[in-house]
């Protein structure tokens, strides 16, 4: 009995190991990288009064923005795209490696903890590049600038509420049912 028990913590810790292991690992071509996941997170830095470069580009004429400033955020942006392809790609290393290492018989757990750490440490650095570029951005709009998107923000804001005031998220529509197979 004590070695069924002792088999069946070692299969509990194990499943554990895979579930946190798989937690921190890409899905491959399916995952797309951090800052692209959802609108939700792009949602939260506008209200944050943290604003995506390419929204800042696109409302240049609105906002007033000189050449100049145009060409500084271009170059930001370019500067951390690299940043970020190079990081998300050893992200991407590192989870191959963990799960190369889950799937060995003998599984190393020191090594396991290295690489999710590494794993955990390369989203972070992520994470945290994404706000210091996004912060650098707004410290090249002026008062003034900043103003306006703020006014543009809450006219957007408007316009939702207007079409929608229950504040119930809107529903898709459903598609049609699919034409049944001929002969029936």
């Amino acid at each position: 009995m004590k070695r069924i028990s002792v088999y069946f913590l070692a299969l509990v810790m194990f499943i554990g190991l895979v579930f946190q292991a798989d937690a921190a690992t890409p899905r491959g071509d399916r995952e797309r990288p951090l800052m692209r996941r959802g609108m939700v997170l792009g949602m939260r830095m506008v209200e944050n009064n943290l604003y995506p470069p390419p929204m800042l580009l696109k409302l240049a004429g609105e906002i007033g923005l000189q050449k100049d400033q145009e060409k500084k955020i271009r170059d930001m942006e370019l500067r951390y795209k690299e940043v970020e392809l190079k990081q998300e790609a050893e992200m991407r290393i590192q989870s191959m490696k963990l799960r190369n290492l889950l799937s060995e018989s003998n599984v190393d757990r020191k090594a396991v903890d290295r690489t999710i750490r590494a794993v955990s440490k390369l989203r972070t650095d992520i994470q945290l590049a994404r706000i210091n570029h996004l912060l650098d951005v707004r410290a090249l709009l002026s008062p003034e600038q900043i103003k306006k998107i703020e006014e543009g923000k809450k006219k957007m804001r408007r316009r939702v509420w207007d079409r929608n005031p229950s504040g119930e998220r809107p529903r898709r529509p459903m598609r049609p049912p699919a034409d049944p197979p001929m002969g029936r």
